[in-house]
This record gives structure tokens, sequence and C-alpha cells, in this order.
């Protein structure tokens, strides 16, 4: 049985991945960016799409066999890795098409 953390995780990782992946691709298309820019846009959007496939291979797979600890601090420590990755994408892409805050 799933506890209440471990479900409202695996919803959030879903909702990230797939915003990340979005946000990476939506950018990723933009013309005047560089090449290392396009490169690290690129390169997140894998990264999280890898990570879609492997939220449901360790949470239905390996669930049963591992430590409630263990899933939950793999899960967690990817939702703060997004999360700082994202922050630091829209620091340093002044062009980026998302933004927290409308000047």
């Amino acid at each position: 049985m799933w506890s209440a953390i471990e479900i409202i995780q695996f919803i959030t990782i879903n909702l990230i991945s797939i915003f990340i992946i979005y946000f990476a691709s939506i950018n990723f298309i933009k013309i005047s960016t560089s090449k290392k820019v396009k490169f690290l846009y690129i390169s997140f959007a894998v990264l999280n799409i890898i990570w879609f496939i492997l939220i449901y291979i360790l949470n239905f797979a390996l669930w049963r066999g591992t430590s409630w600890g263990a899933v939950t601090g793999i899960n967690l420590s990817f939702i703060i890795f997004d999360i700082i990755s994202f922050v630091l994408l829209l620091i340093f892409d002044k062009n980026c098409k998302f933004k927290l805050i409308k000047k």
C-alpha cells in the first residue's frame, strides 16, 4: 500500500517532468538561442523524458523490493534537482519564453 507522501510525490514528479519537457521543448525551438543553450535545453528535456520513464519503473517495479525511504529519497532528490535546474535556466537564459515575474 502506498502512503500519502508517495502518492503526492508521484503526482508531483509527473507534473514537474511534463512541465520541464514542455518548457525545454518550447525554448529549444527558438531560433535566437545559441548552440550551447539549445544543447542545455535538449539535454534537460531528454533527462526528464528518461526520468519520466524511470518514475514508473521505480514506483511500480522496484517499490516492492526496496524500502520506502529509498524510493522517497530518489523521488525527492529529483524534484529538488528539477526545480534548481529550472531556476538556473531562467536566470541564465535571458530570452526564455517563460517568465516568473512579468515586467
